[in-house]
């Protein structure tokens, strides 16, 4: 089975998987379907059932980053969720099933995920300003074209 995108072309077959010609696996670690992964109550971002060719670039993505997906679990240890089928999946339907855009994109935000950690980082219901609505630092800088107020506020200042 192959198929072809505007710059990518995928076969699989009994010999494993090649993209543009390089081959990428083995056939023992190519399926469309991994053992405990159910691809069928997924949706391609068009409301449909993933096709065989949409589970096998999804299986392929997420090879291709499983090595990406152990190390942001040994350096964030929360983000264990994050690396998963689905999140390939999502980035994929981002990117309009465009394989090497979804990477791309895939790599940067592990990158991101491993140098800022977002899981340590302070979320609102955290803060002083939580508890306390009064310590807000609230200004009105402006009005928008409707005559509503802008209001800012800076939470490092809390």
């Amino acid at each position: 089975m192959s198929w072809r995108g505007d710059d990518l072309l995928i076969s699989v077959g009994n010999t494993g998987a090649t993209v543009n010609g390089t081959h990428i696996m083995d056939d023992d670690d190519v399926s469309l379907l991994e053992d405990g992964d159910n691809f069928n109550v997924m949706v391609n971002g068009e409301d449909e059932e993933l096709s065989e060719k949409q589970c096998g670039m999804i299986n392929l993505l997420h090879n291709r980053m499983q090595p990406f997906f152990e190390q942001l679990v040994h350096t964030v240890p929360a983000d264990n969720d994050f690396c998963s089928h689905d999140t390939c999946r999502r980035y994929l339907v981002a990117r309009e099933w465009n394989f090497f855009g979804a990477e791309t994109q895939l790599r940067s935000t592990l990158a991101w995920r491993m140098d800022k950690n977002p899981a340590s980082l302070m979320k609102f219901w955290q803060s002083p300003a939580f508890n306390n609505p009064y310590s807000l630092n609230l200004r009105c800088v402006g009005f928008d074209l409707l005559g509503r107020p802008i209001i800012y506020t800076c939470f490092s200042q809390v």
